[in-house]
Order: C-alpha cells, then structure tokens, then sequence
C-alpha cells in the first residue's frame, strides 16, 4: 500500500546516480528514500551503495527501473520512498521478493535455483525491452510492387508508459509487503527533510 503523499513533494526523480539533489530534488527513487529517511546524503548507483537497512531485491529493481522509464512515468515511484528504510530482511525473504518481482513482471513462474540478483536483472531486462517498444508485421504499399510484408518499429504510447510505471510501482509495493515492513510514515517530517535537503543544495550553489 502507498502513502498518498507524493503530490506535497517537490521532488523530481531523474535517472542515474546523483551527487547531492538539486533545488527541485533531481535524485532517483533511491536517494530520494535516503533523503527522506534522513540518512546523509550519498549517490547510488549500485546495490551496494544502499543503506543496510534498505531491501536488497526492490532496491535492486528500482536502481534498473528509475533508469529504465521516461521522465513522467518515473515520478510514479516517488510513494515508493516511504517503505524503503526499515524493509530489508532475511535471503529467504529476499529471495522471495525477487522472485515475485520476476514473475509478475515478465509473466513466468522463476526458477527455483536461480539467485536473486539473477532473478532482479531479467525484469530489469524485460522492463528495458517494453519501454524500447517492439517489432511488428506489418503490410507496407510499395510503387511498382504493390503491398508487401515488412517489419515496423513500433514505440510504446504515452498512455503505455504510464501504465507501465503504474504496474512497476503495484509490483514493489507486492514485493515489499513480504517479510519486514519499513515502520509507520511521518509525512511531515518526511517532507522537512527533503526541504531541508534542497534548500542546503541551494546555499551552496
């Protein structure tokens, strides 16, 4: 379940690793649950840069979904930030996380012996190739051949995209209602610490 508090925020996720937020956020989903957890600031880029505390296989699957979605389709992830801290647990619980995150975003059952990290990396993977768009049939009209088969790139619409950011957020939500959960959310101490964070960037500048 999401905390509805993402329309007090103003905070932009952007993809990639940043090296401290800009005075509208601009960090992505991870450092901003950073931010918002009030740990010092720091970068990520891999898993290994999240706080201990973090969930290792929903950490993992947003570090490759921040990147992965266009700009306004991101932005869905910003609730996600709330139910980070606190979430990490046990392999098995990871495993099991990473395991759901397989399956409900490529559509399989995920093999039994195939680690988590594994797992992760191939609905990162297919994520990618949604987001790319696909390959179609199509019948093409050619002067002087008449109508033939071709093959069309064919790029997911806006609407697409957006319903995917909507399916990525419902399949962290899922993952992250298994095993440990982050404790209860203070949404304003949530936001003053983001203030705080932005309004420190724009002293320096």
């Amino acid at each position: 379940m999401t905390t509805k508090f993402d329309h007090i925020l103003n905070w932009t996720l952007k993809d990639g690793s940043h090296n401290f937020p800009g005075p509208d956020g601009g960090t992505c989903i991870n450092e901003a649950a950073i931010v918002a957890a009030g740990f010092p600031y720091r970068g990520v880029s891999e898993v290994e840069d999240l706080p201990d505390c973090f969930s290792r296989s929903v950490g993992q699957f947003l570090i490759g979904v921040n990147d992965m979605l266009p700009d306004e389709p991101r932005q869905l992830l910003l609730p996600l930030i709330s139910r980070l801290s606190g979430s990490a647990d046990t392999w098995r619980v990871e495993r099991k996380r990473a395991a759901l995150i397989y399956t409900r975003m490529v559509g399989k059952k995920a093999d039994h012996d195939a680690p988590r990290v594994e797992l992760v990396g191939r609905a990162v993977t297919f994520l990618a190739r949604q987001v790319m768009g696909r390959l179609q049939a199509v019948q093409v009209s050619i002067p002087g051949f008449g109508v033939m088969p071709s093959i069309q790139y064919v790029c997911p619409s806006e609407s697409e995209l957006m319903d995917l950011g909507r399916h990525v957020v419902d399949i962290a939500n899922a993952a992250l209602d298994i095993g440990r959960q982050a404790p209860p959310s203070d949404l304003q101490l949530i936001e003053e610490r983001m203030a705080a964070a932005r309004q420190s960037q724009l002293e320096t500048v």
